[in-house]
């Protein structure tokens, strides 16, 4: 299998966004509980927040 590197570029940005965009939110939700760290049921509200929202998961989640 080939993959141009242009390709392999653009699935790290989106996937770098992705990333930092659910980081971003559950820091949202840690402040919004009035807490300096994120933890993994700031995780899990985005989670379901999203889904709730655009109706999908990610592939992988629960």
């Amino acid at each position: 299998m080939q993959i141009e590197s242009s390709a392999v570029d653009a699935i790290q940005e989106a996937t770098e966004k992705v990333v930092v965009d659910e980081l971003h939110m559950a820091n949202l939700a840690a402040n919004s509980a009035q807490r300096a760290a994120v933890q993994k049921e700031d995780m899990e509200f985005v989670r379901q927040m999203r889904q709730m929202i655009l109706g999908f998961r990610f592939p992988g989640q629960e």
